[in-house]
């Protein structure tokens, strides 16, 4: 499945970004020369639609699988006739996978380490506890997703926040102290889709270096990069999850998700009430899905559907222990149709709590990144291409992240 060959006279300025969603799957070919001329960076896009139709993660994996291998078809035949418009020479030199819940999981731990007596920290001793928390973080995921015959791992890890003496530190320091605090981030893969991957793309584009990343920290660091707010609760909402992060003066405290989502509660809905999937979405594109005429038995079924993805929200804030949470503010990320449905959600989730939100906003294509891409482009497909692009160099993963980055096993 040789689609692009390397020879003296190609060239690699082309990066390939791939959206991999938990219903879709995305697609963005870029010409990196014009970094400084966005308008005319990308050079095509595609987003095509996976058939979810089974609870079975190994159905869903094979799914994904499929789409990946489709998407990769449309980039040889309709991307390779874009780039060659502009260099009859291109190539892909570089591809960018960014992979979203369900299939990565994050989680952010606080780390402390204290000790009776004075000690030296030193880039060694934050480097053995990192990668202690790590070990341990990997096991218990692999604990609860074996039930699913499926292993993980590291994706990607990250140290941030560190604090020594009370002061917050940008990096390590060698000091006398008793008490050393950091927080400690980890992606997780399933192992089978991380080959799947790397076997596909590999196969496909065999001179270009493959990088992949889980979507969530990605998508805080640009949400970060583009928004004046320092503390708030970032929620991605996709077809097959929702995964809340939380920050705290531009640093990730916390991480988690549950297996709801847009798909997921549509499907139910239809199931409960005896109607095709597409009424399922239907009620979600209202805010109040009652406003569907039924019957007083299938509005109780889809009130038990709404209930029990409130009662999950509910959970991930109870898991967060996080007094942010107190006066938040909250930035929601889906499918604009279905916006109105889950920020009445998330209020109501809330409310349950004793909280009203005060200041809720929703993450959309700023004209930064509109410049960047076409108007059928999505906000999360936007987002991963705003993710390259801000940077000239696209190798940009190795400059940019925390200098001691925790090694992926």
């Amino acid at each position: 499945m040789l689609f692009f060959s390397a020879s003296d006279e190609t060239t690699s300025r082309f990066v390939l970004v791939l959206d991999v969603g938990s219903g879709t799957i995305g697609a963005v070919l870029i010409d990196t020369s014009v970094a400084s001329n966005q308008a005319r960076a990308c050079v095509w896009s595609k987003r095509i639609q996976m058939t979810l139709k089974s609870s079975d993660i190994n159905r869903k994996f094979q799914h994904v699988k499929s789409a990946l291998m489709e998407m990769i078809l449309l980039v040889n035949k309709e991307g390779t006739e874009a780039l060659r418009m502009i260099d009859e020479h291109a190539r892909i030199g570089q591809v960018f996978v960014h992979i979203c819940s369900p299939w990565t999981q994050t989680v952010a731990q606080k780390v402390s380490y204290t000790k009776d007596h004075p000690f030296t920290t030193s880039k060694a001793l934050l480097q053995e506890l990192a990668t202690e928390v790590q070990k341990e973080a990997l096991e218990k995921a692999n604990n609860e997703f074996a039930k699913n015959g499926k292993k993980l791992s590291v994706l990607e890890s990250e140290i941030s926040n560190i604090e020594i003496n009370g002061y917050r530190l940008p990096s390590i320091i060698e000091t006398e102290t008793r008490q050393l605090h950091f927080t400690h981030y980890t992606s997780f893969l399933s192992e089978d889709m991380s080959i799947v991957i790397d076997e596909l793309l590999r196969e496909a584009f065999v001179t270009a270096t493959v990088t992949k990343r889980a979507y969530m920290p990605m998508f805080v660091e640009n949400v970060i990069a583009m928004r004046e707010e320092v503390d708030f609760a970032l929620l991605d909402i996709t077809h097959e999850g929702t995964e809340l992060a939380l920050v705290r003066e531009n640093t990730v405290t916390n991480v988690g998700a549950v297996p709801y989502g847009i798909a997921t509660l549509a499907h139910a809905i239809a199931e409960g009430t005896d109607s095709p999937n597409e009424t399922g979405f239907q009620m979600l594109r209202q805010e109040n899905p009652h406003e569907v005429p039924m019957s007083k038995k299938k509005t109780e079924r889809v009130e038990m559907v709404i209930t029990e993805y409130e009662e999950a929200l509910l959970k991930l804030l109870h898991e967060s222990e996080d007094t942010l949470l107190a006066r938040p503010t909250i930035i929601t990320h889906c499918d604009k149709a279905y916006e109105p449905f889950f920020t009445a959600r998330v209020k109501n989730a809330f409310k349950r709590q004793g909280i009203l939100i005060q200041n809720m906003q929703h993450v959309s294509i700023t004209e930064q990144i509109a410049q960047v891409l076409p108007y059928e482009c999505d906000s999360a497909l936007a987002l991963s291409v705003y993710d390259v692009m801000q940077y000239s160099n696209p190798t940009y993963l190795e400059s940019t992240k925390e200098e001691f980055t925790v090694p992926a096993d």
